[in-house]
């Protein structure tokens, strides 16, 4: 498995690199944004935060339970995304790529 994820990695540009190194940045910050006050260890935190994001989307617009950690987990994956894109602009310019 780890032969196959460094190969994988050989093929990806340096774009698409720090296109994924945003994506862990914004998901980190997420993460530590939503669950710092937590008294539990880090290894935890992500799911505090999903857990803590569904409970608001909950309580705060009153829909199942279902539905708010769907709405969580498309939060999560938008973070995420975003983080990717802007990663991926950053290193365009700085890159000089078109």
């Amino acid at each position: 498995m780890q032969l196959i994820f460094t190969v994988g990695l050989n093929y990806m540009n340096k774009i698409d690199r720090i296109g994924m190194i945003g994506a862990v940045v914004g998901f980190v910050s997420l993460v530590y944004i939503l669950a710092n006050g937590s008294s539990l260890n880090m290894i935890h935190w992500p799911i505090e935060a999903l857990s803590g994001l569904a409970f608001s989307f909950a309580w705060g617009f009153g829909v199942p339970v279902l539905v708010a950690y769907v709405f969580a987990v498309i939060i999560f994956i938008a973070v995420m995304f975003i983080g990717s894109s802007l990663g991926r602009i950053v290193a365009k310019k700085i890159l000089n790529f078109q």
